[in-house]
Parts: structure tokens; sequence; C-alpha cells
């Protein structure tokens, strides 16, 4: 049995799992392989340095980052990939998955001791995502990735524009989407729906604009709220998640409010997974609006396009290329408008509203692109060709 390490700046499972890892965990446990996580702790959980839950071996590095300066949180930053190296190092394993570029320096330092195999999985666009704080920072991110990426065998990006940016570098590199299995995803009927509808307090003939995620005026609620305005009473707004800051979910009903919506918003709060899908099956349109804040922003692949799609629901999303390119062109299932645009937002639900059977027909199509290319049946098939890597035959 060989042995592969991940290590992660985040707990696995703790207060929520990081359910990239563990899918791409349960596949190579279920190919033979031993599996252990380095997890770098931020925050002050209440957590053992040293268990084993399903299966995974767990070690934990705690340390918050100092917020004083940001030479400190470099000095802080320094030590904590040591601590993580030193415990890979421990560990021996065969194999390294670093996910995300914030601890690869870790993984690189711990694959020269070992002469071990080292992949890269990339949730974010790091350099980007930190330039929103510090300029700084995202320039030495930038020159980190380049200098550290010599030392992978090969990596797994959240969208094709990462992946092609990676293949012009001269790396190998697949994109693979963090989507549900075929088995998750109930089926629902109309009847459950409807019945589903009443316990949320929505009229079965009312139409249901939806958002499935984390709960922020900055993904795109409040523009819907902003068109809501100028929608019918019978169309309402279905919020199913919480937020990671109570603040943000009460700033997003303070707006409805102002707004004079709030009547005609439902907001669910967290919910298990297999809760949220049937929620989501309710919705008549799934939305996905992020505000273009960074390139970051603008070059993510957001879970809930996967959710819209295998719940047979068409979606707005925002006009970014990764969002078009996958919604529009790939699984035409969904129209791209401009998200900071009230106008083109309102149109588009109208669009949706008065020509049902394209809807239907956008919904069908995005459900049978989702078991057909994005499921993670399909996807774990990229990280299931690239065991020949795992098993050092190239």
């Amino acid at each position: 049995m060989k042995k592969v390490c991940f290590v992660l700046h985040a707990d696995l499972f703790t207060p929520w799992p990081v359910v990239r890892a563990v899918r791409e965990i349960q596949v190579l446990r279920e190919n033979g392989y031993e599996i252990h996580a380095v997890c770098w702790i931020k925050n002050e959980l209440d957590l053992p340095s040293q268990e084993e839950r399903e299966g995974v071996k767990i070690h934990r590095i705690f340390m918050v980052p100092p917020k004083e300066s940001t030479f400190k949180r470099m000095m802080a930053y320094r030590k904590v990939l040591r601590n993580i190296s030193d415990r890979i190092i421990k560990i021996k394993p065969d194999a390294i998955v670093c996910h995300d570029l914030e601890i690869l320096k870790a993984g690189v330092r711990a694959k020269k001791k070992l002469d071990a195999l080292l992949f890269f999985d990339v949730h974010e666009n790091w350099p980007e995502m930190v330039a929103q704080n510090s300029k700084l920072e995202a320039r030495v991110f930038s020159s980190m990735e380049k200098r550290l990426l010599r030392h992978v065998i090969f990596s797994y990006t959240y969208g094709d524009d990462l992946t092609k940016k990676y293949n012009k570098m001269g790396y190998l590199a697949k994109t693979l989407y963090n989507s549900k299995g075929q088995a998750a995803v109930p089926k629902i009927n109309k009847m459950e729906i409807n019945e589903i509808k009443w316990e949320l307090g929505i009229k079965k003939d009312d139409y249901v604009v939806g958002f499935s995620g984390s709960v922020s005026l900055k993904n795109g609620t409040q523009q819907i709220m902003d068109a809501q305005k100028n929608l019918p009473d019978n169309f309402k707004f279905l919020v199913v998640g919480g937020s990671g800051q109570a603040r943000d979910m009460d700033e997003v009903k303070r707006y409805a409010e102002k707004k004079g919506v709030r009547k005609r918003i439902v907001f669910t709060g967290r919910v298990p997974p297999d809760v949220l899908l049937r929620y989501t099956a309710t919705f008549d349109l799934g939305t996905a609006l992020f505000q273009p804040l960074s390139a970051n922003e603008i070059a993510r692949v957001p879970n809930k396009l996967f959710d819209y799609m295998a719940m047979g629901v068409p979606m707005l999303v925002s006009d970014f290329p990764n969002m078009r390119k996958i919604v529009v062109k790939e699984a035409k299932c969904g129209v791209a408008v401009n998200p900071m645009d009230v106008k083109a937002i309102t149109k588009a639900i109208k669009h949706f509203y008065e020509h049902p059977e394209d809807a239907k027909k956008k919904g069908e199509s995005g459900r049978a692109m989702f078991e057909k290319v994005y499921s993670w049946d399909m996807q774990k098939k990229k990280l299931m060709k690239s065991h020949r890597f795992w098993r050092g035959e190239m």
C-alpha cells in the first residue's frame, strides 16, 4: 500500500468538510492508498493535534496568523510552513497533494527531503485573490507560484483558464470540477416540489428565483432584490444557505427591508447537502450573479452551477469567461448577463418566466450534461487516469 499525504490550509472536516479534498481522498482510498492529512488550523478550534477520522490519519498544526502587519504575517507564515513540512517528512509519504498555493512551499520542501511525488490542487487563483487586500502579497505569491510549480508533477485546477495558463507555462494540469456524484442527487417529482414549497411558505404557482450558497450582498443577492422590486408579487426569491459571517446575512436582510421586498424573500439558513438539493429543486430559475470584484472572482466556477444542472434547473449567471463557457456554450442550460446591470437581470428573469418551454429545454440540457460531463462520476475519471503518476510510472 502506498502512502499519500494531503496538505490543507484548513481542517479537513471542521467546521465543515473540504469537499474537494474529501472526494479525492475517497477515490484514492478505494484504490488502496493509505491517506494522511496535515491541516493548518488558523482558528481557535478545540481539536486534537492528531486523530483518525473516516479512515484518514489527521495531523493538525495550530497557528492563528497575526493581523498587525504584512511583515509579521510573512514571518509567521514562514514558521508555520516549516512546521508543516517537518510533519510531512515524519509521515514519509510516497506522494504529497497540496491544496492551494498558500501551503505549496511546505510540500516542495518535504518533496526534496523525501524524493516523493508532488501534486498541486488549486481551489483559487491565489495571487489574484490576495491582491484584493495587499498588492505586495500578490506579487510575492505570483513569484512563488512560478518558482514552486517546477517541482509539481501534476496539477488539478478549478477551471480551464488556469489549466491553460499552467499548460502554457509548460506544466501538466487538468481541470477538475468539484461537483456531486449522481448517487447524491435526489429524484423529486412535481408533487414533492409543491410540498417543499408549502413547507417554505411559498405558493405552488409562485415563480421562484433561487440562490444556493453562502449569503452576501457581494454575490448577486443585492441585484436580484433590486430586480425583484420591478417584478410582480408572485416572483419570490429563495435563498438557500447561510453565511460564514452573521453580519453578512443581517446586511442582506436589512437591504431587503430597505427595498420593500423582505416579505417576498425566504431565507432557509445553512442546510445539509441533501436538503440543499431538495430546496434547489423548487427553483424555476437558479442564479449565480457574482460581482467583478477581482480577477479571482471573475475566474471562479461556483459549485452551485453543477447543483442547478443536477436538479434540471435553468440558470442566470455572470457573464464571466468560465461560467459563460460552461453554462451557455457547453451545457446550453442558461443565460449570462452583466451581473451589475439590474435592467438586464430583470429582462432575463422575465424571459425565463414568459418562455417556460425554453426554460424547460435549458434545464433538461443542463441535467444531461451533468450526467455526461460534469458529475463527480465523470470528474473522478480524470483523477483515476493520473494514477500512472501516483504509481510512479511517469
